[in-house]
């Protein structure tokens, strides 16, 4: 798993997709998906590994009041798309969060977030299927929670095997808690250990049940179909890792 972690110089969280294992006993094609961290940390040095990489389209998840400076220029090669999914504006939606005691998100809110907001999760996956040709790495603030959702339902329609999609999910965890992020942003890979003990599951068990349908009462196909994404949409998703 930590193979496929990509050392870009500026940014510690960020790794390709490919190498995992499917329901049918294949492995997603490398180059097609990368989940990354803000890469607006990316010095020159990285900018140019990324553009090496064959990445051509980044997705930015965050809000507009996380917006910043790029610590050196961004290639003229890389297409950027900006897809927030968070509705910051949905007040009620956070404070609920907050006061279940997940306002600092991990796969707890997942569940909950699907429900209300299916058209946000599905035009992240539509941004990706519409990307040109190349690459597509699609980032977050840690590149761990929101960018760790679109990753799963991603994987998901990959066929990714469920306990391959909860591993790789860990690893952000592990970078985060000791890596260059900035005070506020890490936390360690035990930090909802309580709640996920008051609700009797784990990470892992969050995210099978999110890919086997349990959750929502419908597979993740189904799922982004109804927020919008249309099938040729899916097919190319999941075409960027299980190429024909």
């Amino acid at each position: 798993m930590r193979d496929r972690v990509l050392p870009w110089d500026g940014c510690c969280n960020v790794r390709d997709l490919g190498g995992l294992e499917t329901g049918d006993g294949a492995r997603t094609s490398y180059r097609g998906l990368v989940r990354a961290e803000n890469v607006e940390r990316l010095t020159a040095g990285g900018w140019e590994a990324l553009e090496a990489y064959g990445v051509r389209t980044v997705i930015d998840l965050r809000n507009d009041d996380e917006l910043g400076a790029d610590a050196a220029p961004r290639p003229g090669s890389v297409t950027t798309v900006r897809v927030p999914i968070d509705d910051a504006a949905d007040t009620q939606m956070w404070e609920y969060f907050e006061a279940e005691g997940y306002g600092g998100l991990g796969p707890l809110y997942y569940p909950e977030f699907m429900r209300r907001k299916p058209e946000r999760c599905a035009a992240a996956i539509s941004a990706i299927a519409r990307a040109d040709g190349g690459g597509v790495l699609f980032y977050c603030a840690a590149g761990r929670d929101r960018t760790g959702l679109i990753a799963i339902l991603a994987l998901a329609l990959a066929d990714v095997h469920v306990g391959q999609i909860a591993a790789d999910h860990a690893i952000s965890d592990e970078l985060v808690s000791t890596s260059c992020l900035p005070d506020g942003q890490a936390r360690t890979p035990s930090a909802f250990d309580h709640l996920y003990a008051e609700r009797g599951t784990t990470p892992a068990g969050i995210i099978a049940g999110l890919v086997d349908g349990e959750s929502l009462g419908v597979d993740v196909r189904t799922y982004l179909r109804g927020g919008g994404a249309t099938d040729a949409e899916l097919d190319a998703v999941r075409g960027r890792l299980r190429p024909a």
